[in-house]
């Protein structure tokens, strides 16, 4: 049995896989650009497409790096598409290729690997297929797109993947600051737009007639009706009128008190903005899962209400933990939840915050956070010597959860902290089961 491959990324992984499971098969390399590459020939019969391929390489070792389920399958199929995608557009790059690495971006926010809860072959395909991409990024790029920065150096590091091909050095230390018009071109988030506002023109329009009107009626008045309305208008104007000082006092005063008010909203917005970026900014408070039921077309994914004393009801979160934590355990418990992330759709369902747990450096063994009895629904997670107020909503393009989340961490005492600093209610800190010196997330 002989694999075929050429110089393109997906031959690449296909090599990778190889390497990485001991496959006996021969390698035969090609110049050729065709895109039939890679492909396996076995006793005269031919193998394309990257998944048969694949699953030729292992010849049913390491079968984990397959598909496990119909769901899993489906999310294969449009994951390859996606790489596909990737790889055609890296050639020339721009804005298409920006858009489309927007989408790994954001599919990439709550995973640790690309469709699953471990390594996967897609992962091959995606690290092979980045790497000449990611090669050429700047700091600017890495601030703008975190999690396939954070992603791709995840999967350059593990074993038997590390070393194949040239190590990419991606510096995760970078904090969250105003980006240029270049960068925020980069990662473009839609806003909602404002009223629409009468236009200038109609308005001046409208003014430049009324007093046209106002005018031509003056002219049309007879003289000696005009000079007796003007000694009644002197002799009522000698007079206060009835309510004018307080009419005046009433208008100066609101028109004082609502500009003293948008400058004290604009200073406000201008302190969040400008205030240190730690866990401070972020609203961690404490719910109840309320209902849980497992995600219509995604086998890894919860779909939770969860109670957080708001008077709007209960929020809708979806959690990759299907692999971790039992549906069982997940009904009417308390957790931790990060409420002010802007809402995203995962796998079409609207998710309306995080819950948070710990993991392990593998992502082989993942906890939920456990808050001490008698801790009330909707209190917020507090922290000594960070009395910031949160954001309403955490800004995408300043990176502020990207730059607090690496300080979010389980202690030797199993205890959850910010920076060594740890989670604390009213009635004392949060925990977790067994996760010592794990991320937070």
């Amino acid at each position: 049995m002989q694999l075929h491959v050429n110089q393109s990324p997906i031959s690449n992984a296909a090599v990778l896989l190889t390497k990485f499971s001991n496959s006996s098969i021969q390698i035969t390399h090609s110049d050729s650009t065709n895109a039939e590459f890679p492909f396996v020939e076995d006793n005269g019969k031919k193998v394309s497409g990257f998944i048969a391929v694949a699953s030729a390489i292992l010849g049913g070792k390491h079968s984990n790096l397959l598909s496990e389920s119909n769901d899993e399958k489906k999310e294969i199929d449009k994951a390859v598409q996606l790489i596909t995608e990737l790889q055609s557009l890296s050639k020339d790059g721009g804005s298409k290729l920006t858009g489309k690495l927007q989408k790994v971006n954001k599919d990439l926010l709550t995973v640790v690997f690309f469709i699953s809860n471990r390594l996967t072959v897609l992962d091959f395909a995606l690290y092979t297929t980045l790497h000449p991409i990611i090669s050429n990024w700047k700091d600017a790029e890495i601030i703008i797109m975190p999690n396939i920065a954070r992603y791709f150096n995840f999967i350059q590091n593990q074993p038997g993947i590390k070393g194949y091909l040239d190590q990419v050095v991606i510096n995760l230390s970078l904090k969250a600051r105003p980006q240029t018009a270049e960068e925020a071109a980069l990662y473009e988030t839609k806003e909602e737009k404002p009223k629409q506002q009468p236009k200038q023109g109609a308005q001046s329009k409208q003014v430049n007639d009324n007093n046209n009107n106002q005018q031509q009626k003056k002219v049309e008045e007879k003289p000696e009706e005009k000079k007796g309305e003007d000694n009644k208008k002197g002799k009522e104007e000698s007079k206060p009128k009835q309510g004018q000082g307080k009419g005046q006092g009433q208008g100066q005063g609101q028109g004082q008190g609502q500009g003293q008010g948008q400058a004290k909203k604009q200073e406000t917005t201008e302190a969040s903005d400008n205030a240190p970026v730690d866990v401070s900014r972020l609203d961690i408070r404490v719910g109840k899962i309320v209902e849980v039921k497992k995600h219509d077309s995604a086998d890894s994914l919860y779909v939770e209400k969860i109670d957080l004393g708001e008077p709007s009801g209960p929020r809708q979160i979806v959690s990759g933990l299907v692999k971790f934590v039992p549906i069982e355990q997940m009904q009417n418990r308390l957790v931790v939840v990060l409420c002010n992330l802007k809402a995203a759709n995962l796998r079409g369902v609207k998710s309306e915050g995080m819950v948070l747990a710990a993991s392990n450096e593998e992502h082989t063994q993942v906890e939920l956070l456990t808050v001490p009895d008698g801790t009330q629904i909707g209190e917020r997670i507090t922290f000594e010597g960070y009395g910031g107020n949160p954001d309403a909503v955490l800004n995408p393009k300043f990176k502020i959860w990207e730059t607090v989340q690496p300080g979010l961490n389980t202690d030797g005492n199993h205890v959850a902290t910010y920076k060594g600093t740890p989670f604390r209610t009213s009635t004392g800190v949060v925990t977790v089961a067994s996760l010592t010196n794990a991320h937070i997330k």
